[in-house]
């Protein structure tokens, strides 16, 4: 199912593809596939943690504006708490 602004915290999403070219900015533009998708303890700060093809995130806040960026707080299988870009979360993740 497509993922939306209107998902609740408890929500479970699974890592479906590692697409790119979603509307955030990628450092190599050659590359066709992210090698992961980014956890980030605050936006573009530290990466906490990262999701590969398959792994299960929870939504514990939904997509929100921090400093003008949309953000989803999740946490993943091992506990670790981060904040998710809401492109790269919608373009590559599906709802389970």
């Amino acid at each position: 199912m497509a993922l939306d602004k209107s998902m609740t915290a408890g929500t479970a999403v699974r890592v479906k593809s590692l697409k790119w070219n979603t509307a955030g900015l990628f450092p190599d533009p050659k590359l066709v596939t992210l090698p992961a998708l980014r956890l980030w303890e605050s936006p573009g700060q530290k990466l906490a943690a990262s999701a590969s093809m398959g792994d299960t995130l929870q939504v514990l806040k939904p997509p929100r504006k921090i400093r003008g960026i949309n953000l989803c707080r999740v946490v993943d299988s091992h506990g670790v708490e981060g904040e998710m870009y809401w492109t790269e979360m919608r373009s590559n993740c599906e709802m389970i």
